[in-house]
Order: C-alpha cells, then sequence, then structure tokens
C-alpha cells in the first residue's frame, strides 16, 4: 500500500485542525467564573448528538516531500462505521475507507489493493487510544471525554483551558468562553515525541449544534505532517449508504 495516502487517510481522518485567530484581550467577552466541574458540564452541552452524518470537504496535505489536494465525501453512522470516499483530479476516486468498531479497512485504487487492519493499530499514527466513538467525535469536533488524568483548568487569551495529564500523555484543550465549543485541542505523547494539535475555526449553527466549519493538522513526530480541510456540504440525520466492496482488489 502507498504509504503516502495510508498516511493522509488517518491523519486527514482523525485530526482536523492547527491555526485561528483570537482576538486581543481589550476585546474578551466577560468569561464567567467556574470551577472545573462546571466547565466540563458546560462543554459537555455543547456537543453535538447525531445518528447519521453526511458531508464533503476540500482537503489539502503537506508532508513537507509531497502536496496533494483531494476532495473527501464522510459518510457516518453513529457507533457503528464511518466511510470515506477520496477523490482525486477529473473526478477520479483514488481510495475508499472503512472504520468498524474493529477494524480499519482501505480500497486503494492507485494501486488496486485492499488493506484491512485491526482499529488498534491507529496507535501507531496518532498518539491516542483511538475507538470508534471517539474518532467520530473528532471528525464533528467534540470534545475527547475518554481522556485520562485529573482535569483542572485556567484562563488564557480569551479562552478557558482545560488540562489532563496521565504521566505519558498530556492532554490541552481550549474552549470558547460563550459557546463552550472547541477551539484547539493538543496531545502529547512524550516517550514517542509525537504531538497532534487540533484548532477549529469558522463555526457555523447547524442543526441547532456549532460546527467548525474550517480544520487544519499539525501533526509532528518523525516528520511533520499537515492537513487543511474546508467544509462545504454538511447533512445530519438523514440515513445514508456505505457501499464497500473489496472482492476484486488484491489484498495486501
Amino acid at each position: 500500500m502507498n504509504k503516502a495516502l495510508y498516511v493522509v487517510l488517518v491523519v486527514m481522518m482523525f485530526w482536523m485542525a492547527c491555526k485561528t485567530s483570537r482576538s486581543t484581550v481589550a476585546d474578551c467577552p466577560k468569561m464567567k467564573k467556574l470551577d472545573t466541574s462546571e466547565l466540563v458540564e458546560l462543554t459537555q452541552k455543547s456537543q453535538m448528538e447525531f445518528t447519521w452524518f453526511n458531508a464533503k470537504a476540500k482537503v489539502d496535505y503537506d508532508d513537507g516531500k509531497m502536496t496533494q489536494g483531494v476532495t473527501a465525501n464522510i459518510r457516518m453512522q453513529r457507533d457503528s462505521v464511518i466511510w470515506v470516499s477520496i477523490t482525486a483530479i477529473m473526478g477520479y476516486e483514488a481510495a475508499r475507507v472503512r472504520i468498524t468498531p474493529t477494524h480499519f479497512e482501505l480500497l486503494n485504487n492507485l494501486d488496486n489493493t485492499y488493506t484491512k487492519e485491526p482499529l488498534s493499530k491507529i496507535k501507531n499514527y496518532i498518539p491516542v487510544e483511538a475507538d470508534l466513538r471517539l474518532l467520530q467525535d473528532l471528525i464533528v469536533g467534540n470534545y475527547l471525554w475518554n481522556t485520562e488524568g485529573k482535569l483542572k483548568h485556567k484562563t488564557d487569551n480569551c479562552l478557558y483551558v482545560l488540562t489532563a495529564d496521565n504521566t505519558s500523555i498530556q492532554n490541552t484543550f481550549s474552549i470558547e468562553p460563550e459557546r463552550y465549543t472547541i477551539a484547539r485541542m493538543e496531545t502529547k505523547e512524550t516517550a514517542k515525541n509525537q504531538t497532534v494539535s487540533l484548532v477549529a475555526t469558522d463555526y457555523i449553527l447547524s442543526e441547532g449544534y456549532w460546527f467548525p466549519n474550517m480544520r487544519n493538522i499539525v501533526f509532528t513526530g518523525k516528520n511533520t505532517v499537515k492537513v487543511d480541510m474546508k467544509y462545504g456540504k454538511v447533512k445530519w440525520n438523514e440515513p445514508t449508504t456505505f457501499p464497500f466492496n473489496p472482492d476484486k482488489y488484491d489484498e495486501e
């Protein structure tokens, strides 16, 4: 399988962020004095609840050696499946991905191969224990509630900053003070010297929830990978299908 394609699919799917602008201190909204449990509760209330999700996004990838622009069609059924079709220039489908609670599957049309791996192997590419629900939360911009470690918070640059440290992994979450939506997430795994920074911008009100329309990525480990993502059409709770047929592909 083309390694660069695999990495862009993994990183693009699960970490969508990196850069945002903030207002000056003088323009900050008045921030409520909250204890950590109150902040967590308010942020939980802003989370998007859905059964079905269907979206289209423009994705630009840069790993320092290769740049690539594609279109991603993303479909999900909550707690069941994530499905992605990657379309390259001239409308050619380069790859199709299916993620279930147990496996990550890839149909690679560039070399006509099919790859199936346990979902647990995602840990080789991003510093987080990834289950399907967590990955779906990342796609829609929800907070990662299964983080370990004692939570604490402070205020900084017009944001609430919530942190959790379980010694091996440090998580930092920057939260908007008015909507209580995620502005930035950062996860560091010190043992592997890996960092993923997530920032979501251009929030729009969609189906009663604030959805971040603009995403970017900076994934830093042995190499640095950047992904810019801009959502176009987003649909909620409309049943959809997940066509995926590996029979005609060579299995790796």
